[in-house]
């Protein structure tokens, strides 16, 4: 009874796992799945907590501090502190030396006034937050844009590997009617040797395709977060038309506004400046305010000092002020400057990227666009071509050869334009990720 249980266990995680990995898994499922597993993401999310902390500890600032201390000191041997009175034979005794001494501290600081460094600290770290955000949203276009090109690279592996058994299947049904043909003397042995090496062509790229189809899926597998070799197969892909092709100061515009590359460098622009203005609070004096309670034995302010532990206290309003540090502040503050600068002609850079990359995308969309509008009516043709051929060689008119001939050029048409329409939604996305669209 064991036995059976576990066998039926293993089965069932079998068939699970089988059911999980042998579904056809969309565009879209594999962009989930690689953003949710991808490690450059989640080093991203890593930053994004390290800036949240990083806010923490500057918040922390502005809140009390409070600091414990304890000390033992051993004091060397002296003798008694002692005055000679007059009518006093004797020296009258005023303290006995204590040679032990023990002392429990408890500092607490407030920050009253530090020329605003610690509010414009905490909004630069609010900032740099949100810029990391920004930055993650990009990565993550990148990584989903990625999965789309892999996708896709698959999808065209499997279209080219449908073509070919479909030309196949064709390939070895005319095989078989030539043998029927031949066996009556309609045609030569010759043509029979001319379709078997054409299908043994064929065979060779559909050989050539397993192996590429094998690297397309260990590719897209990685980027999904899987190991390499684990059994993947997609849906079929959605080849629709692109809408109207934006014009290109509309797609720029679109991008400007739509690129969360921009969005990064203008929060990092402002974090900077309110890091500057935290840096000029170094012009201002510091004001805080400090209480001290001590616990000690002997209490230095209690006289005459005795061994035992008494406790006192102390509030203090202190106000500190750097009037001359040669130079150090200004450096600072020239540093940061130079460094928003940095940031204005990196955008502008950026802008000029974006741009190219936009014209770019809007070129290869357009091309690809002409392209399969021309390839779909080669397919036509070829298809009349093909069709005309078979009814030439089915009355004696066209050879073996000829049908063969209008056979890889239908072939080739076929495969030609299903590559079309793959490029063509591959180019579409890519100006999608041009101007800024989200792919996932």
């Amino acid at each position: 009874m064991k036995r059976i249980l576990s066998f039926l266990t293993v089965f069932t995680f079998f068939l699970a796992t089988g059911q999980v990995y042998s579904q056809r898994m969309t565009l879209q499922e594999c962009i989930s799945e690689g953003i949710a597993n991808s490690k450059t993401l989640m080093i991203g999310n890593s930053e994004i907590e390290k800036s949240k902390s990083r806010l923490k500890e500057v918040s922390a600032s502005k809140l009390p501090k409070g600091l414990l201390s304890a000390s033992y000191t051993r004091l060397s041997e002296i003798p008694n502190s002692e005055i000679k009175v007059p009518m006093f034979p004797n020296p009258i005794t005023i303290q006995e030396p204590l040679f032990n001494s023990y002392q429990l501290k408890l500092n607490v600081t407030q920050p009253i006034f530090l020329g605003g460094k610690i509010s414009n600290a905490e909004e630069a770290a609010e900032f740099n937050i949100s810029a990391n955000q920004a930055n993650l949203d990009v990565k993550k276009n990148e990584e989903a844009m990625k999965i789309v090109n892999a996708w896709f690279s698959l999808a065209a592996v499997n279209e080219q590997i449908k073509i070919i058994d479909e030309n196949l299947a064709l390939l070895n049904k005319r095989l078989a009617d030539a043998k029927q043909l031949f066996d009556h003397g309609l045609v030569t042995k010759n043509d029979l040797l001319k379709i078997e090496v054409q299908i043994s062509t064929v065979t060779s790229k559909k050989i050539d395709l397993a192996t590429a189809q094998k690297t397309a899926k260990g590719a897209l597998n990685m980027l999904m977060g899987r190991s390499v070799t684990a059994p993947l197969e997609i849906a079929e892909p959605v080849l629709d038309q692109p809408g109207s092709i934006p014009s290109f100061d509309e797609a720029v515009n679109t991008a400007l506004i739509s690129r969360n590359e921009f969005a990064e460098l203008d929060l990092k622009k402002e974090a900077l400046k309110k890091n500057l203005d935290a840096t000029k609070s170094a012009y201002y004096p510091e004001v805080f305010l400090s209480t001290n309670i001590y616990y000690s034995n002997p209490n230095q302010r209690i006289f005459p000092m005795k061994d035992e532990f008494k406790a006192t206290w102390d509030l203090s309003l202190i106000m500190q002020w750097s009037i001359w540090d040669w130079g150090s502040t200004s450096a600072k503050v020239d540093q940061t400057i130079e460094t928003i600068n940095g940031l204005s002609a990196t955008k502008s850079l950026l802008v000029d990227a974006v741009s190219n990359e936009v014209y770019r995308c809007i070129n290869n969309l357009e091309n690809a666009k002409e392209q399969l509008e021309n390839l779909s009516v080669t397919l036509n043709q070829a298809n009349e071509n093909y069709r005309f051929t078979s009814e030439n060689f089915k009355g004696g008119v066209a050879t073996a050869t000829d049908l063969m001939d209008a056979d890889t050029i239908l072939f080739n048409a076929k495969t030609n334009v299903q590559l079309a329409k793959i490029k063509l939604s591959l180019s579409n996305f890519e100006l999608l990720r041009a101007i800024g669209k989200k792919l996932y």
